[in-house]
């Protein structure tokens, strides 16, 4: 869901007039438009984090296992938003935020590695080294823990 997000927020990693790759900010965190600058992070590893925290505290009333890196964390409602959908008009104005990364991550789910060729041969990097973020900081565990948490409650404690 992050890695889809992220794809969304920096336009495939092409990033904005507001937010640019050098902040690290791959979640458009503290980025309202009309040219203000978003958050800035001092690697990509905690630029990740932050976005994964900010995640978080829409989807869970949790704690946070890290050291909290997001500058925003404080201002979300905790718990607000358990599903992608609830994102819309919360995380960004757009009210087709979920459905917008929804689109996103059934094409991923739907795609195989010939379809990589339709992305741009520049991105290729980009997108593989935040991939490898990813892996690396064990964020796609704790996203797979969140899940199944999620659906553990909502549907084994109705």
């Amino acid at each position: 869901i992050a890695f889809c997000q992220m794809c969304l927020e920096t336009g495939f990693l092409r990033f904005g007039t507001d937010v640019k790759s050098l902040q690290n900010n791959f979640a458009g965190l503290g980025a309202v438009g009309g040219g203000a600058e978003g958050a800035s992070f001092p690697s990509a590893r905690i630029g990740v984090r932050a976005h994964i925290q900010h995640l978080k505290a829409y989807a869970s009333l949790e704690p946070l296992v890290q050291q909290e890196v997001d500058p925003r964390f404080r201002f979300v409602t905790r718990g607000v938003a358990p599903s992608i959908h609830q994102l819309s008009g919360r995380w960004s104005a757009d009210l087709d935020y979920g459905i917008k990364i929804t689109a996103i991550l059934r094409r991923l789910y739907e795609s195989d590695i010939y379809s990589l060729i339709y992305l741009p041969i520049f991105l290729l990097p980009h997108l593989l080294t935040y991939l490898l973020t990813y892996l690396l900081t064990y964020l796609l565990s704790y996203l797979l823990t969140c899940l199944l948490t999620y659906l553990h409650t909502r549907y084994l404690h109705t």
